[in-house]
């Protein structure tokens, strides 16, 4: 009809924006918290690593998630990207690396429970040094309009190890009568857990997996002159007839002597303290100073 000449059609939609389910799983929730994980690392083809595989926190993608996406397929979201990246922070981030540092698809940020060490791995290139190290992270859906969904979470590195006093810990010498040294071999005090099993006990590698105990092979070796157990002594202003072994800084040995120089000590004497560290390839551990005494005999 001429008269009529335009015809207006009016669609009426609605657009709701998606909800991915993004959710660390309870069980790997750190300290009850819905937005941190934390690692202590794992054993690789390398040696004991200070690293974990992201996705798995995440039961590698949920079903409910990845059923969001799909190629050409009705009701899926087709075109969007997945990764997990570093967060921007003042200052930067530092001292760890994501491998590889960008993805895409669900399976190579995510990795797949048939494949549990795939996606996207997150890694310590500095030792761990201290009780912890934190990263903020994020997992990042794209959309293909370049709307973005972001999961901000951290990472927990925990170091593993302690030192503990044995229970018959000494640090006791004593100022003979007869004027000669008296020695005393430290490496007797400590123990070393690694997670809270004992893995080196008075300076012996333990060597088999037990409830208190881990074969120290799977973790370090101690025998390599750069890991292992070291020693240092500070010697009291007043007391510089105290000495130990291969020099008083950080080394293996592990004797401690009082050189006796002929004058007769009156009174039990705080004169030193020792301090121990223990350090593998990926983390290492310091104990706090112990006090030195020496009592007259």
């Amino acid at each position: 009809n001429t008269a009529y000449p335009v015809l207006n059609i009016t669609f009426t939609y609605t657009v709701t924006k998606p909800t991915p389910e993004k959710s660390i799983l309870p069980a790997y929730q750190y300290n009850g918290s819905a937005t941190a994980v934390m690692t202590q690392g794992m054993n690789t083809t390398s040696g004991y690593q200070m690293q974990m595989y992201l996705g798995e926190a995440f039961g590698f993608g949920t079903s409910q998630y990845r059923n969001m996406f799909g190629n050409a397929t009705a009701g899926k979201i087709d075109g969007a990207t997945h990764s997990f990246a570093f967060k921007t922070t003042v200052p930067a981030q530092t001292g760890a690396q994501l491998t590889p540092a960008t993805v895409t698809t669900i399976d190579a940020a995510l990795g797949t429970s048939a494949a549990p060490r795939s996606g996207q791995l997150l890694d310590l290139t500095t030792k761990l040094t201290t009780a912890e190290r934190v990263y903020a992270m994020q997992f990042i859906t794209l959309y293909p309009n370049a709307e973005t969904d972001i999961f901000d979470f951290n990472v927990h590195f925990i170091n593993p190890l302690s030192i503990e006093l044995d229970p018959a810990a000494n640090f006791q010498l004593i100022d003979k009568i007869n004027g000669t040294a008296d020695n005393l071999d430290l490496k007797g005090n400590y123990i070393v857990k690694f997670r809270g099993r004992k893995i080196v006990t008075k300076g012996v590698a333990e060597t088999a997996n037990t409830a208190t105990t881990l074969a120290a092979s799977d973790y370090v070796d101690i025998t390599n002159a750069a890991y292992g157990l070291f020693y240092q002594l500070t010697p009291g202003n007043n007391y510089s007839t105290i000495s130990k072994a291969g020099g008083n800084a950080f080394s293996k040995q592990s004797v401690i002597t009082w050189n006796n120089a002929g004058a007769a000590l009156i009174l039990q004497q705080n004169v030193a303290t020792t301090q121990v560290k223990f350090v593998s390839s990926f983390a290492e551990v310091i104990r706090v100073p112990d006090n030195v005494t020496v009592i007259p005999e």
